[in-house]
């Protein structure tokens, strides 16, 4: 019978070593394979929210009838990543799902501890829907 090996344990140096590879990886491949870097097709808003001021890319607010929402929190697991990161598809899923879309450009750990990425995504979740007529969104039809 196999034993369960011990759990391990990570100093705060160790955490923050790979947390900087793994982003240094992501901006790498990220540049080149995402278009990272290049002017994105979203508009830059800031929401002032509970949460504090929350950077989001916005697709189709321009649009003047009155839409669902989709709000997009980008992967990486509130540690890495960006908006941007799903730039290039934001577009085309604003238009082919019929709706506005707001991608959140959340505080990252370990500079930002758990809860602070969750509560600003949150906090933007809520923003719009107190805000719906501004963004010219349905109230009651948002999507996370």
């Amino acid at each position: 019978m196999k034993r369960v090996p011990s759990e391990k344990t990570f100093a705060k140096e160790q955490i923050q070593r790979k947390v900087n590879r793994h982003r240094w990886l992501i901006n790498i491949f990220g540049r080149r394979m995402m278009g990272i870097g290049k002017k994105p097709a979203g508009a830059e808003m800031f929401f002032d929210t509970e949460a504090g001021r929350v950077r989001v890319l916005a697709y189709g607010l321009e649009r003047t009838e009155t839409l669902p929402l989709f709000v997009n929190i980008h992967g990486g697991g509130f540690v890495m990543g960006s908006p941007e990161m799903d730039d290039r598809f934001m577009p085309g899923i604003a238009a082919k799902a019929n709706v506005k879309l707001i991608s959140v450009d959340y505080s990252l750990a370990p500079e930002a501890p758990f809860p602070v990425a969750l509560n600003e995504c949150y906090a933007v979740v809520k923003y719009a829907k107190e805000h719906a007529a501004e963004l010219g969104v349905d109230s009651e039809r948002i999507a996370v």
